[in-house]
């Protein structure tokens, strides 16, 4: 991934505002990562400057709209 897709973010918002993207006020969610994938959402987190949980937000919305998926949002028009 070029440096710029690490810049501009996997989602085309901007690094230093995405975090604030990511709701502060969402419920906690628990998912059990391997240790590799801790390893790896540790490493994204720190490469693209974002929380942890701004990395699994940008991986659910880049994997959904590769393979057509929408959100609850989309699908209602809201």
């Amino acid at each position: 991934m070029s440096r710029q897709a690490l810049d501009t973010g996997l989602d085309g918002y901007y690094r230093s505002h995405y975090n604030s993207a990511v709701p502060t006020k969402s419920p906690p969610t628990s998912v059990r990562l391997s240790a590799e994938g801790r390893g790896l959402l540790r490493r994204l987190s720190r490469a693209l400057g974002v929380s942890q949980a701004s990395v699994m937000e940008l991986a659910l919305r880049t994997l959904a709209r590769r393979e057509g998926v929408k959100s609850e949002s989309d699908r209602s028009g809201g």
